[in-house]
């Protein structure tokens, strides 16, 4: 009787004393194993956010630098009118201008659904270096001005006066991108 009232007393102790203890012993190690694995996971998600972030900010510079070069459409309304005039101050004469469609095929009417492109047919009169003054007017502009072919024909042969076909093409940039950068 005696080895049951001890055999007793030991389980009792030991559920009493041992188990909660040995309980908690196991949980602080699960606990620390579930801490280091969380701590691994956040150093890798704020490494990756970091990336995202450094991504972010490129796309960021990318884009200033994007809306520097192309025109918004109210400076490509302005540009197409102000031809005849900067025509004029470097000494030209337009004879035409020509709004031409761009062919969807070659991927040149909506690049990426926020640019698109706009190309007219320029024909001006005037001699060989009032000719370059102007298209250097062109390539000056912070904006980017594609001067895609030209053509340069003696326009008649008692005068210096040349006839001169440009294919010229600017980039422009939606209203609704323009505001999205926030």
């Amino acid at each position: 009787m005696l080895a049951s009232i001890v055999l007793i007393g030991t389980v009792a102790a030991y559920n009493w004393f041992l188990s909660p203890h040995v309980a908690y012993l196991e949980a602080a190690h699960r606990y620390g194993a579930t801490a280091d694995e969380f701590a691994g996971k956040y150093r890798a998600m704020s490494t990756g956010i970091a990336k995202q972030h450094q991504r972010l900010s490129e796309l960021r510079e990318e884009l200033s630098q994007t809306k520097s070069q192309v025109f918004d459409s109210s400076g490509a309304k302005e540009f197409f009118s102000c031809i005849e005039v900067m025509a004029e101050s470097a000494g030209c004469i337009v004879s035409s201008l020509t709004f031409k469609p761009i062919n969807a095929q070659s991927g040149g009417n909506n690049l990426e659904g926020f640019i698109t492109a706009q190309r007219v047919k320029l024909n001006i009169l005037g001699e060989y270096s009032d000719l370059l003054e102007m298209m250097n007017e062109f390539q000056n502009r912070t904006e980017l001005v594609l001067i895609d072919s030209i053509s340069i024909k003696l326009g008649d042969s008692a005068s210096d006066i040349l006839d001169c076909e440009m294919n010229i093409m600017v980039y422009v940039m939606q209203d609704e991108e323009i505001n999205s950068d926030g």
